[in-house]
């Protein structure tokens, strides 16, 4: 089985790719859910970080251009989850951007999905995905956040992101 580069996940998510790479993706996608069926624990689900730009080296004289953006690519079954997470320039807010993708069906988004971000400080905020499986969604910053996506009442996607930002945040803390 051949394996797909990190930035080829995201650009596929993202539609920012060959047709012909698409279609190399897709096909791979569509044969893969079997081979992580085996895996899940039926009485919770098995989410995956697949990329996580903060985890990537990075040269030493280039974090003097760090942006405060965090890219992060996850996967929860059904749905593959494209994270972009970045400060509000003058503010103590996070904004939390990001695409749902069915894997198992390529051509259908997450759309309509319930999504929750909520901090440690109390402060929830809410939205549905749209007809792409996009989200925008902004909270104040305090240290960790956490991310649900209702597909199933009973047993809802969370993802838990600890200092999502760590030093570039900002904000008071």
């Amino acid at each position: 089985m051949q394996h797909f580069k990190a930035e080829e996940s995201v650009d596929f998510v993202n539609r920012a790719t060959s047709r012909e790479r698409l279609e190399a993706i897709q096909e791979q996608l569509v044969s893969g859910p079997a081979r992580w069926a085996g895996r899940r624990n039926e009485k919770s689900r098995v989410i995956e970080l697949l990329f996580d730009s903060f985890l990537e080296p990075v040269f030493s004289s280039a974090r003097a251009a760090y942006t405060g953006i965090r890219h992060m690519l996850y996967r929860a079954d059904p749905f593959q989850i494209d994270l972009q997470i970045e400060t509000k320039p003058g503010h103590d807010r996070l904004a939390v951007t990001g695409q749902v993708l069915d894997v198992g069906r390529p051509e259908i988004f997450g759309s309509g999905l319930h999504v929750t971000l909520s901090n440690r400080s109390g402060n929830l905020v809410h939205e549905l995905t749209n007809e792409f499986g996009e989200f925008h969604l902004e909270i104040k910053n305090s240290d960790d956040l956490e991310l649900a996506f209702r597909c199933d009442p009973a047993e809802p996607i969370i993802i838990t992101l600890k200092d999502p930002l760590g030093d570039f945040a900002g904000g008071d803390k």
